[in-house]
């Protein structure tokens, strides 16, 4: 405790003795006012510190969560870079499919119906669960 705090809290307590400056108290009747208050400023930081701790542990969760649904970005350029692969190849693959069959069209609404049953194809095999697997097992 500082001896300006302990000076301030003597104020209203009579010295039994002084010599010059000096002044000299029992302490039967020192303690008491040195000490008056600090019960309450013990209960006042108990309550601080208990929300202090709380506050903490709760921005710990929370960064304990986030730190969770974080990817590193090598990994996201990876997976990026794969699936464009897939989606590329799923994409060029239509014309080696299409091609064939194509021919047998007569007319250019059967080509189209034809072109348009293959992309949908395609665009349906990359939504599919077995690509998403496919793609995450090549991850290693």
């Amino acid at each position: 405790m500082h001896h300006e705090t302990v000076a301030r809290r003597l104020r209203d307590v009579e010295p039994c003795a002084r010599d010059g400056k000096s002044e000299y108290y029992r302490l039967a009747d020192a303690l008491p006012a040195i000490y008056a208050g600090l019960d309450e400023q013990s209960k006042a930081l108990a309550q601080r510190t208990r929300y202090d701790a709380a506050r903490a542990a709760k921005i710990e969760h929370e960064v304990r969560r986030l730190r969770a649904q974080l990817v590193p970005a090598g990994q996201v350029e990876t997976q990026w870079e794969r699936m464009r692969e897939i989606a590329q190849k799923a994409l060029l693959a239509i014309i080696a499919q299409a091609a064939p069959k194509a021919l047998l069209c007569t007319t250019f609404a059967q080509v189209r119906e034809l072109l348009d049953a293959e992309v949908r194809r395609a665009l349906a095999q990359l939504g599919s669960p077995a690509t998403a697997k496919r793609v995450l097992r090549s991850r290693s």
